[in-house]
């Protein structure tokens, strides 16, 4: 160990004492005092005390200044890089330089509520695609309210718990995702997976495509199972504890009533005239026995068979007004190739459209039919009347 003693160092001008090298450790003794007249720098100085220079103040019971204790106010800007860029809008950086304050996010709030909690690399962000109104949240970019770019919302519940979206303030509920996917509005207590309840007089729910060249299904009811048992229903009506409606698997409709109509206001049509004879049309249809393919699919020859007519020979009998058509399906493609094809990928390609019979029409060309009938008949009734009375006279004469 090195020592060195002194009790002056002349000249005392110009000179320079270096203890130790960087790295090394500088102890004063416990008793020591260290005092200066002029200026002493101890900027690497992190713990413990600093002597006070002359003219200087501390506490009145030490001559040395508690960086704990004794240090109050704030350091002059000045003595930071000269405080150059220093401002209210900058913060001074751990890499010893003035930095702006990053705009675009500001937060405020009460003691009991958190107003945000971000944790996580890249937790909240969106830049322009995420705004805030003071009374709208946006979320992906928009043109006049409306967004235009693609954007993932992800909402994520706690195991458990679910999602709940209130409105006029928290505690008015409307609308509840349960942690197994239920959803539910106006209720809390769901029997299906999408239940909505409305204890007001107004319509419960309501679909509308509004696009004018719309050519697809507004709603549609889809089940996996391939039945025609009344297993299950695709559509179910009920009035408190009693069935008014309902269509069963195979396709049936059924209603409490057996009444099936349409609009037939005499304000609500014009031209209004007897219909004609409808004796040879009715005398041309054949009525035919079938099983419908899709039904054979399932039962083999066990299918119930069907009675009816069949729409290409309606229309070989002059009554195409009978036939309605519609596009075809990809699952009409396994009845018959003309519908269709689907690739090895499942891209389905559209065919020939499917005929169908305007059953209803039909019935009344068959009212009107059983009318002139029932016309004849009476004629011939009269007829056969006039007859009996001849032969009566000629039998009495």
């Amino acid at each position: 160990m090195s020592e060195i003693l002194a009790n002056k160092l002349s000249p005392s001008t110009g000179t320079s004492v270096q203890l130790g090298d960087s790295g090394d450790t500088i102890t004063i003794p416990a008793g020591a005092t260290l005092t200066n007249s002029g200026t002493m720098n101890a900027s690497a100085i992190t713990a413990g005390t600093l002597p006070i220079a002359r003219g200087g103040t501390g506490s009145s019971s030490t001559t040395f200044v508690n960086a704990a204790t004794n240090i109050t106010g704030n350091l002059p800007v000045a003595n930071l890089n000269g405080g150059a860029s220093a401002s209210s809008s900058t913060f001074w950086r751990g890499d010893g330089s003035w930095e702006a304050t990053p705009a675009g996010v500001s937060l405020s709030g009460s003691t009991n509520n958190t107003v945000a909690t971000v944790t996580g690399s890249n937790a909240l962000a969106g830049e322009a695609d995420l705004q805030f109104t003071g009374q709208t949240l946006t979320v992906g970019t928009t043109n006049n309210g409306v967004i235009t770019s693609n954007f993932e919302l992800q909402l994520v519940a706690p195991s458990n718990e679910g999602i709940t979206f209130d409105t006029n303030g928290l505690g008015s509920e409307k609308m509840r995702i349960a942690s197994g996917g239920d959803v539910m509005i106006g209720t809390t207590n769901p029997n299906a997976r999408f239940h909505v309840t409305r204890s007001d007089n107004g319509t419960t729910a309501y679909v509308h495509a509004t696009n004018a060249s719309y050519s697809v299904n507004n709603l549609q009811s889809a089940v996996n199972r391939f039945t025609a048992d009344n297993s299950y229903r695709f559509f179910y009506c009920v009035n408190s504890d009693n069935v008014k409606m309902q269509v069963i698997d195979s396709g049936a409709v059924q209603n409490a009533p057996n009444s099936y109509g349409g609009i037939s206001d005499e304000r609500t049509k014009q031209d209004i005239t007897d219909a004609s004879s409808q004796w040879e049309d009715i005398k041309a249809l054949k009525v035919r026995k079938y099983k419908l393919k899709c039904d054979v699919a399932l039962d083999g020859e066990n299918a119930q068979s069907q009675i009816g007519v069949v729409s290409q020979e309606l229309e070989a009998s002059g009554m195409s007004g009978l036939v309605l058509e519609s596009d075809s399906t990809a699952q009409d493609v396994k009845l018959h190739s003309d519908f269709g094809s689907i690739d090895e990928e499942g891209v389905f390609t559209q065919g020939q459209k499917v005929k169908a019979v305007k059953y209803s029409v039909l019935y009344m060309k068959a009212i009107k039919c059983l009318q002139e009938a029932q016309s004849k008949i009476e004629t011939l009734e009269t007829e056969n009347t006039d007859i009996k009375a001849r032969l009566t006279a000629l039998e009495n004469a």
